[in-house]
């Protein structure tokens, strides 16, 4: 698919979702009772939504949101950058609303505005965009669009306080406290003769508010909840390697990707981060291969050729010591190849049913990760 057509589909999905929004939360078991109903996320009333500690309770079902990502799996890697773009633009567009009800006197209710802007929160902080896509919301105009987002990051926090770095979470928190403050100056701006208008205005500051300090108050709760997390997980020896997953070349894409996997692991998440694994450690490999010989590998060559055909040389070479070295090499190399199957059945990376079990997801990673380390650690012993 090309990058035109992607976008145009993705415009044609938005538009739908504004007028019939699919992106919502469901919970695989039905409340205990009506107190259980009351403090979940789901309860609208209920500000600051609080944070489960055990995510996973309630997933994400939209079918808008599964036809952009089969849009965006279409487009070349090199593209995907401008496909959110052309998201992101939508957040400063004025009417990114419609009103879902006749009552003029509700008109610009949170709860009252279907919007697209959720269904693109949603998608671009599930698919690394999470940083681009809080610093385009100082473009937001203060519009009932506006406020229906706030609602909905309040409830993404509440479901999964894995979804954001902690830097992320300043940047929200900072973008709460400054939109409060134009909310409060919006209030003090002279009255608007037509009554819709009027009313969008008189919710966005009624409620934006709200939504704000709430968020403000999830963001310092989920950065110590992350901070617990990475602390147990650490304990647990589940970190030990990551610092190896590094680029071995200066490229923002590559450092994007590297990102996204730390944070899968440190999250306690790397299942949803394994098919973004798989693509930092070829690239990791063909990068190795392309220094040691001087000229670009195919397009085609899979981990067990590079490697197979780097350690064989690094052995002829006598650069190897012990040919139990270079075997496990090459059997690391085809492990990376089964990593294939994983990757395309067993990941989030294509709409699969059967997602991998999270030592499973650990196991494979550390794998990986004792590969790229030595890998490393012979890139630093041959650079003069």
């Amino acid at each position: 698919m090309q990058l035109s057509e992607a976008q145009a589909s993705a415009g044609q999905v938005l538009d739908a979702e504004r007028h019939s929004p699919t992106t919502s939360y469901m919970t695989g078991t039905p409340f205990a009772n009506e107190l259980a109903m009351m403090i979940s996320p789901l309860n609208p009333h209920l500000h600051p939504k609080p944070i489960s500690e055990s995510p996973g309770a309630l997933r994400l079902r939209s079918r808008n949101y599964d036809l952009l990502k089969s849009f965006f799996e279409e487009i070349q890697p090199s593209e995907r950058d401008l496909f959110f773009a052309s998201l992101r633009q939508r957040i400063t567009i004025r009417d990114s609303f419609e009103n879902s009800g006749r009552d003029v006197l509700e008109a610009g209710k949170a709860d009252r505005t279907n919007s697209e802007l959720p269904l693109i929160a949603e998608f671009l902080v599930r698919h690394g965009g999470a940083h681009d896509f809080i610093s385009s919301l100082d473009g937001a105009p203060l519009r009932p669009g506006l406020t229906r987002l706030l609602s909905h990051l309040e409830m993404m926090i509440a479901i999964d306080y894995r979804l954001f770095s902690d830097q992320e979470y300043d940047s929200l928190d900072r973008f709460a406290a400054n939109t409060i403050m134009k909310m409060r100056e919006l209030r003090k701006e002279g009255k608007i003769s037509d009554v819709t208008e009027s009313n969008y205005r008189w919710h966005v500051c009624e409620e934006g508010p709200i939504f704000c300090e709430a968020i403000s108050q999830q963001c310092k709760r989920a950065k110590y909840l992350r901070l617990a997390a990475a602390t147990a997980l650490r304990s647990e020896g589940r970190l030990e390697g990551i610092d190896s997953l590094t680029p071995n070349r200066e490229d923002e894409n590559f450092d994007k990707l590297a990102s996204q996997v730390k944070s899968a692991i440190e999250n306690g998440t790397p299942e949803l981060g394994l098919d973004r694994l798989h693509t930092f450690a070829l690239k990791y490999i063909r990068t190795v291969w392309e220094r040691h010989f001087s000229k670009e590998p195919s397009q085609t060559a899979t981990a067990s050729m590079l490697l197979g055909a780097f350690a064989n040389d690094l052995r002829e070479k006598g650069l190897l010591q012990s040919k139990m070295a270079s075997e496990i090499l090459k059997s690391s190399a085809r492990v990376l190849d089964a990593f294939n199957d994983v990757r395309n059945n067993h990941t989030f990376a294509h709409d699969n049913d059967e997602i991998i079990e999270q030592h499973e997801a650990y196991f494979i990673y550390q794998s990986v990760a004792a590969s790229i380390r030595f890998l490393k650690s012979f890139e630093k012993k041959s650079t003069p």
